[in-house]
């Protein structure tokens, strides 16, 4: 078996795993930073092609999550499930990425990409845990 169509197996897999955990949750009404924030955003862009967000307060936050949104309800249509299933997607292309990272046995990525991702997630945790810590006292 090619080393991406083992890839191409867990993604699957992965997928399959969070469908099948979310399978509840997939008609909920939004929530939070969701009904606040992203789906707004997300709406603007759809509607108007506005990159920065009328109906919500702009943000920090890079417009790729909600140029994704606003390309998938321009293929299938506005709905919460589509909303749902392309962020399950999303995470699960995440699982996949971050399990290729750190398998021992992945050919699929450069050796350079486990360096950059181990030295990255060093700095990131050792700048984080004083926070932590700090807080937790």
């Amino acid at each position: 078996m090619s080393r991406h169509a083992s890839a191409l197996y867990f993604f699957l897999a992965f997928t399959g795993l969070t469908l099948a955990i979310h399978l509840p949750y997939l008609t909920l009404p939004f929530f939070w930073d969701e009904l606040g924030q992203f789906v707004p955003a997300a709406l603007d862009l759809y509607h108007d092609g506005a990159w920065i967000p009328h109906s919500a307060a702009p943000n920090v936050h890079p417009p790729g999550v909600m140029a994704l949104l606003a390309l998938v309800w321009r293929a299938v249509g506005f709905s919460i499930m589509a909303t749902r299933l392309t962020m399950l997607l999303l995470a699960s292309a995440g699982t996949l990425f971050s399990f290729l990272l750190v398998s021992p046995q992945s050919q699929v990525l450069r050796p350079e990409a486990h360096t950059c991702f181990h030295k990255l997630n060093k700095e990131f945790f050792n700048r984080l845990s004083p926070c932590l810590l700090k807080k937790s006292k």
